[in-house]
């Protein structure tokens, strides 16, 4: 993932600065613009906060990463989830955020799959898009979960 440009600077706590990053207009995992040794335990070295699942997520499979102006067809408003679209890209009955897709056509590179995960997990995030969130797990992998299934630590 490539980080475009910083944006501002916000203070979650007064003496830990954060830098916020944004592409496509959302932001992502924030880098530390000062960090003491040992500061915020709850982030990874790479600044990342990790969270804690509450609740097992076991998605809906694996699907490939489409490509950034890759058609996207069958588009309807989700009924679940606020700025979601349900669609089919190259087959696959699948869910976007409707910030994704402009004229038919994926904005960005997307990967639909949800990541399975166990109660009491630790995730990374990576990013945040509605009530959903991007992470990754300890081996690796990365998909969506339900915001509501997570907690920062």
């Amino acid at each position: 993932m490539t980080l475009i440009e910083v944006t501002s600077e916000a203070k979650f706590l007064p003496e830990f600065p954060l830098k916020i990053f944004r592409k496509a207009g959302i932001a992502l995992c924030a880098e530390p613009a000062s960090f003491l040794s040992g500061a915020l335990p709850t982030n990874n070295e790479a600044g990342c906060m990790n969270l804690l699942v509450v609740e097992k997520h076991d998605g809906e499979g694996i699907f490939p990463l489409f490509p950034k102006g890759t058609a996207v067809n069958d588009v309807n408003v989700c009924d679940e989830s606020s700025h979601w679209l349900s669609c089919v890209i190259y087959g696959h009955e699948t869910y976007i955020p409707d910030i994704y897709a402009v004229d038919g056509v994926l904005t960005q590179d997307y990967n639909p799959t949800e990541l399975v995960v166990e109660k009491e997990q630790i995730v990374t995030l990576i990013s945040i898009v509605f009530e959903w969130v991007y992470v990754k797990d300890g081996n690796g992998r990365e998909g969506w979960l339900p915001a509501s299934k997570v907690i920062s630590l």
